[in-house]
C-alpha cells in the first residue's frame, strides 16, 4: 500500500482519452477514506485487466458491448466497492470462492489489492476459462487458480472464507447451493436482488448500507450472509 495516491492510471483506466470521470477518479479518495489506498503497480495491474477485458471481449463475450466503452464505471467500480468489506470481516489473507468469474470481476480486482488473498474462480466457459489463465499469468497473480466447470460440482474441497457470485442465472437455485456449500464462518457477499434472497433462518442476513450505496457506486444492493 502507498499513502499518495496516483490519478493518473485510474484516469487511463479506460484505455482511451476521454473527459477525466469523476466516478473513476473519485475510487482512491473513498478508498483513502476506507483505511487505504493503491499501490502504483496495483492502478497498473487493474489497468491491464481492463485492457485485457476489451481485448478478448470479441473472442470470449465476457461483457456486454454496451458495458465495453466504460469498463471502469461499469465494473471496477463494484468489485472495489466490495474490498470495504473484505477489510471489515479481517478476510485478507483469507480464501475467495467466485463463481462464474467471466471477465474477472470481481474476484481479479480484489486479488489485485490483497495479494494475500487465496482466489479460486469457477467458470464452465472455455472461452472464459482461458481468458482467466491469460489474466492470471499477464499479471503475475500468485495464489488465484481458475477451475473449468459448473457450480457446485467443480468446486474443489475447500473452506473459502468468502463466496462471490456477480453475474448468475437462476439465482434462487444458487443461493440454495452456495448456503449448503458456505462453511461455519464463511461469508457470501450476496447481490442478489434482496426480492429473490429466500434464506433460511439458521442463517443471518446483513444488508450493507454504506458510502458506497449512498453514491451508487455499487450495482444493485449488497448482503453479508453468513451462519447465525
Amino acid at each position: 500500500m502507498s499513502r499518495k495516491p496516483r490519478r493518473a492510471h485510474i484516469d487511463n483506466m479506460n484505455n482511451r482519452n476521454y473527459v477525466r470521470d469523476d466516478l473513476a477518479h473519485g475510487i482512491l479518495e473513498l478508498l483513502v477514506e476506507e483505511g487505504f489506498v493503491l499501490t502504483q503497480q496495483n492502478e497498473e495491474d487493474l489497468y491491464r485487466h481492463l485492457a485485457l477485458v476489451r481485448k478478448w471481449n470479441d473472442y470470449a463475450s465476457l461483457v456486454s458491448r454496451k458495458d465495453l466503452p466504460n469498463l471502469v464505471r461499469a465494473h471496477l467500480v463494484d468489485s472495489l466497492s466490495l474490498a470495504p468489506i473484505v477489510l471489515r470481516l479481517e478476510k485478507a489473507n483469507g480464501t475467495l470462492l467466485d463463481i462464474g468469474t467471466g471477465g474477472g470481476f470481481p474476484a481479479i480486482p480484489l486479488k489485485v489489492i490483497f495479494p494475500g488473498l487465496n482466489v479460486l474462480m469457477i467458470e464452465r466457459s472455455e472461452k472464459k476459462l482461458a481468458f482467466l489463465q491469460k489474466a492470471v499469468v499477464t499479471l503475475a497473480l500468485e495464489k488465484a487458480s481458475v477451475i473449468h466447470g459448473s457450480f457446485p460440482d467443480a468446486v474443489p474441497v475447500c473452506q473459502p472464507d468468502l463466496i462471490t457470485a456477480r453475474a448468475i442465472d437462476a439465482p434462487e437455485r444458487l443461493l440454495a447451493q452456495v448456503l449448503a456449500l458456505l462453511p461455519e464462518r464463511g461469508v457470501f457477499l450476496c447481490q442478489i436482488p434482496r426480492a429473490k434472497l429466500d434464506v433460511p433462518a439458521t442463517f443471518h442476513v446483513e444488508r450493507i448500507h454504506d458510502t458506497w450505496t449512498e453514491r451508487q457506486l455499487r450495482r444493485g444492493d449488497l448482503h453479508l450472509i453468513s451462519h447465525a
